[in-house]
């Protein structure tokens, strides 16, 4: 999965800090804190492409359920 990236303000810089996304709360109907793998977030500023590594491989997957406890608003 590939995601576009608008880094912080700034030049680019060499290296990536690794680090692992969740969904956030913003997105209507998607619950927060799903799990969507790992990336490499590049250091410094400038519009880079992500590449993610997801936790498990979505043709692989038969059903997918999705418990949200609480409202959600």
């Amino acid at each position: 999965m590939r995601f576009h990236w608008d880094g912080r303000a700034g030049e680019p810089e060499p290296g990536a800090e690794p680090a692992r996304l969740f969904t956030g709360a913003g997105a209507e109907g998607v619950p927060p804190g799903l799990l969507l793998g790992d990336v490499e977030l590049p250091r410094g500023g400038g519009a880079r492409v992500l590449e993610l590594a997801l936790e498990v491989d979505p043709r692989d997957l038969v059903h997918v359920q999705v418990r949200a406890l609480g409202v959600l608003p």
